[in-house]
């Protein structure tokens, strides 16, 4: 058990407010809307994200904040006037998001975005990632001007809107305006983030592809593994009877089903399991099964690429990109996208790799393997992210450690390596911390995403303090 501060009561008094306020953003679908992308109207990321900024402006408003937006891709609350609205380096930031991966209803408890609250946990997409870590860094600065916290710095809180797709957010604004003293991102785990892996990105079209799949929709993002798929396919109804009858003796785990169309398609569903990008072995992709379902029931040149290159084989053997090194640990990737276009097909792959593997190794290996399969040749395209590494010598480090330490009585958790990223990348001055305890499941991307309420309340009580702390440096 770990030690009670100043900030506790105050927390604990405020916990149906904190509880009030998550619900009330997770009942808003904040994902990326390519379709209602609208500059003049400050909707860079389309309508949901907009929703979401008018919820967190009243909200800072409303409880005696100051409120500046950027372009309508990201926020800032202040504890102070911003002077200057350019210049952070005189403040503390905290640093979330506001944008949600995608999610569909299937495989969840309650609905994505009821906010319900179940045994200790509250249910929706971004409990965890990062609508809750957005309202624990929300209620922190509430607290400490509760309190009458005095600081030789400015406490600020930096809402993106774009991180699920890119964090163009945060690369527009930090381009624009001077970076903080010091900022941490509550977006991935306890008590803190050593070093984060290289993120390759890979868009693949292939040309004239003779396929029999006619049309094909993955639900999903480049970040997520897919957990629905469908394909329509111009077979006998009595054939995918008896194939999905063998495949379900296979696969109990995947649900397999399908519908006839008005045009005499037959469109066949597979539902797998969503899981973060980073970590494709914990989820199920229903994209790969469904393409393994496919080509071993006739013989097809994309569903055989697929199912032989990319299903199951989650650390990139097949494509003989393997790798692992002492501190990083292994390559990941997943196949997480799929389109037709015009006489085009797309494939989206995440890649997450250690530093030192080199992005022109691995896409040269990819190249090589899709030439030998496709007689066209194959376009990629590709978007490098290099990887990150707190400083051992980083002044704010021990900060962080301690106050999570005395706060949460855990003295035996060491910082992680992880293949996730986050603003760390983009912030200059940032670095991961929390809002994930070391013990606990990660939900992020997955059905049933939820939050732990009392370590909720207890990430307040750790950030209260590391922020007056730092606040307080000389």
């Amino acid at each position: 058990m770990g030690l009670k501060t100043k900030f506790f009561q105050e927390i604990k008094n405020e916990k149906d407010n904190i509880l009030r306020d998550l619900k009330s953003i997770i009942n808003i679908d904040t994902t990326l809307d390519k379709d209602s992308v609208d500059l003049k109207n400050h909707m860079p990321y389309g309508k949901n994200v907009r929703k979401g900024f008018n919820f967190i402006k009243k909200l800072a408003e409303d409880n005696g904040f100051y409120y500046y937006e950027y372009e309508g891709k990201a926020a800032i609350i202040s504890y102070l006037p911003l002077q200057d609205k350019k210049d952070y380096q005189d403040t503390i930031m905290m640093a979330t998001h506001i944008d949600t991966v995608p999610f569909h209803n299937d495989n969840w408890k309650f609905d994505p975005l009821s906010g319900e609250i179940e045994n200790g946990f509250l249910y929706g997409r971004g409990a965890i990632d990062d609508k809750g870590p957005l309202i624990a860094s929300f209620y922190t600065l509430k607290i400490l001007k509760k309190l009458g916290i005095k600081s030789k710095y400015n406490f600020t809180l930096f809402i993106g809107g774009n991180e699920e797709n890119g964090s163009d957010c945060a690369k527009s604004f930090f381009k624009a305006h001077k970076p903080p003293l010091i900022a941490f991102t509550p977006d991935c785990v306890f008590p803190l983030v050593a070093v984060e892996k290289s993120i390759t990105h890979v868009l693949i079209t292939l040309s004239n592809v003779k396929t029999y799949i006619k049309d094909i929709k993955v639900y999903g993002a480049m970040n997520v593994v897919p957990g629905k798929c469908y394909v329509d396919i111009d077979v006998a109804k009595w054939q995918v009877d008896e194939w999905i009858d063998i495949f379900k003796e296979k696969n109990y785990f995947i649900k397999i089903r399908y519908e006839l169309l008005d045009n005499g398609l037959i469109r066949i569903y597979s539902i797998g399991k969503t899981a973060h990008g980073s970590a494709p072995q914990e989820g199920k992709n229903a994209l790969t099964y469904l393409m393994s379902f496919l080509q071993s029931m006739k013989s097809d040149p994309l569903a055989h690429f697929i199912a032989g290159y990319f299903h199951e084989d989650h650390y990139g053997k097949s494509l003989e990109i393997n790798y692992y090194d002492k501190l990083e640990e292994e390559l990941t990737i997943s196949l997480n996208l799929c389109y037709f276009e015009k006489n085009n097909i797309t494939l989206g792959l995440d890649i997450r790799h250690p530093s030192v593997q080199k992005k022109e190794n691995i896409l040269s290996n990819l190249l090589f393997i899709l030439e030998k399969h496709f007689k066209n040749k194959p376009k990629l395209k590709f978007n490098h992210v290099p990887g990150y590494k707190i400083d051992d010598d980083n002044k704010f480090k021990q900060i962080f450690l301690n106050n999570y330490q005395k706060i949460s009585g855990d003295y035996t958790s060491k910082p992680i390596v992880t293949g996730g990223g986050t603003y760390a990348r983009s912030i200059p001055n940032c670095v991961a911390f929390g809002l994930l305890f070391p013990t606990e499941e990660g939900t992020e991307h997955k059905p049933n995403e939820r939050i732990n309420i009392n370590n909720l309340l207890l990430s307040i009580e750790i950030f209260c303090n590391v922020v007056e702390e730092c606040g307080n440096l000389n």
